[in-house]
C-alpha cells in the first residue's frame, strides 16, 4: 500500500488551472495569485485632508487607535491619546468614540459602523475612510 500525499493548491480565479500551493502566479495564465491568509487581510486607509486634498494617510489593521502616540498619530494634530478606535467586525469598519472632539453625530461610547467615503472632524482635521 502506498502513501498518498496530498498538498495544497492554488485553483486560479481566472483560467482555473491547477498551481502548486506556492505558486506566486498562475502558471498557464499568468494572473496572481493569493494565499488563503491573503485572502482574509481585512483592509482600509484613513486619510487626513487638508483642503479636501490627501495630507497623510494611514491602514488600518483589525484594530487601530487614533490619537497622541497611538496607531494613527497625526502630524501637527494636538490629540489626546486615544481619541477613537476603528476595528473590523466581518466585513464591517467600526469607529468607536472614546473622547470628546469627534464631530460624526456620535456621542462618547458609541460605535458606528464606517462606510467607504465617510468623512470624520476630529478637532481641527477631517479624515476619510476608505474600504
Amino acid at each position: 500500500m502506498s502513501d498518498t500525499v496530498i498538498s495544497s493548491v492554488f485553483i486560479c480565479p481566472k483560467c482555473k488551472y491547477t498551481n502548486p500551493s506556492k505558486s506566486k502566479f498562475c502558471m498557464q495564465c499568468g494572473s496572481p495569485l493569493l494565499s488563503d491568509a491573503a485572502k482574509n487581510v481585512k483592509k482600509a486607509r484613513i486619510s487626513a485632508l487638508e483642503n479636501g486634498k490627501v495630507q497623510q494617510e494611514f491602514a488600518v489593521t483589525e484594530k487601530s487607535r487614533l490619537g497622541k502616540g497611538a496607531d494613527i498619530s497625526v502630524k501637527g494634530a494636538d490629540f489626546s491619546e486615544n481619541i477613537c478606535e476603528f476595528k473590523f467586525d466581518g466585513e464591517k469598519i467600526l469607529l468607536h468614540v472614546l473622547s470628546d472632539g469627534v464631530f460624526i453625530k456620535a456621542n462618547i461610547n458609541n460605535t458606528l459602523e464606517l462606510v467607504s467615503g465617510t468623512e470624520l472632524k476630529i478637532g481641527d482635521k477631517v479624515f476619510r475612510v476608505e474600504i
